[in-house]
This record gives structure tokens, sequence and C-alpha cells, in this order.
């Protein structure tokens, strides 16, 4: 079967190699199982955008050329191909339905499919998006937090810099001596 591997990450970070892993994991199972890998294709990206609105892997699930180059798309697992909910999820079976594409992962998921590995397909879509409600929930409960104490939550503003909070592990932010009076001096202006 010719496939293209999906690989995405939320977040890039110093020393991770998320991307790799899962396109080193992918093709070794793709050689495995005798399939012929037309391209990989990663990401940075929420889990819940669908294929169509991540940046590299749009192009391989909308032109109608590069549809007609692959038979399936693989991802190292669920979580990888979508976190979405249910609405999100039955949008890409229908797009892999509409287009006669098998969506596969590394670990032995399928679809289409039926009786077990539907159910094994369908709890994999459940514990992926409940996965993404319970680190939404963690990650906004920590921004309320950061904000309500009056320490950072983002990146600084043009005339600013980042500057930890003695005594803590937190950061709030400082005028920049370089920049700072450039800001001034265009609000003088």
């Amino acid at each position: 079967m010719r496939i293209i591997i999906a690989a995405r990450l939320s977040q890039l970070s110093d020393g991770q190699t998320g991307l790799e892993t899962q396109t080193r994991q992918a093709e070794h199972w793709a050689q495995s199982n005798g399939h012929t890998v037309v391209a990989v294709v990663a990401d940075r990206k929420s889990g819940t955008v669908p294929p169509w609105e991540r940046p590299n892997l749009r192009q391989w699930v909308t032109d109608q050329d590069k549809i007609a180059l692959y038979d399936a798309v693989v991802a190292y697992r669920f979580d990888r191909l979508s976190r979405g909910d249910k609405q999100s999820t039955n949008a890409i079976e229908k797009w892999a339905h509409d287009h006669g594409k098998s969506l596969l992962t590394e670990d032995g998921l399928i679809f289409p499919s039926e009786g077990t590995d539907g159910i094994r397909w369908d709890l994999a879509a459940r514990l992926a998006h409940q996965y993404w409600l319970e680190t939404s929930e963690r990650y906004q409960r920590m921004q309320s937090y950061l904000r309500g104490n009056d320490f950072l939550v983002g990146r600084p503003v043009y005339g600013y810099r980042v500057v930890p909070v003695e005594g803590t592990n937190h950061k709030t932010l400082d005028i920049d001596p370089v920049t700072g009076p450039i800001v001034v001096a265009m609000a003088e202006r």
C-alpha cells in the first residue's frame, strides 16, 4: 500500500524529538508491513485541528494530484491524527471515505473498520479527545493562577523584557533598557 506518514506536535521545545521518533516508528512499521512511504508530512499544530488545516499536511489532503499518489494516511498514534471531538473525527472519517483512503496507526488502528476494530478506533478517538479536554483545563487553570498573581503569561511586547520574580519559578515583565526608551519616544511623538 502507498502511504503518507502524518506526524504532529502541538509545541516545539529544546531537545524534543517527537516528530523524528514518530516518523522513525511509522517508517519502520511501514517497511515491516510491506508499505511504500510516498511522503512524510510533519506539522506543529494543535491536535484538534483537522488535516486540511495543517500547514504541511493540507496539500496532501486537498490537492487531487497529491491525493492520487497514496492509499492511506498513517499516524504514529491516533492522537497524532486528531484529538478533536466526535464531530471532528467524523469529518476526518468522511474525508477518508469520500476519497477512498484508509486511516492507519502504527499500533494497529484502522479506518474504515467494523466490529472489534471499529470499537478500538472509536475508543482511541474518544480517549484522545478526553486527554485534550483534561490538558486544556489544566492549562487554563495554570494561566488563570499566573495572571491572578501578576506573573507572566505569554510573550513580552516590544519595549519589555522577561525577568524572573525573586523567590519563585515565575516570570514577569520589566521595561527593556534598550527598546523601552524607543517606545517612550514613539509615544511622545
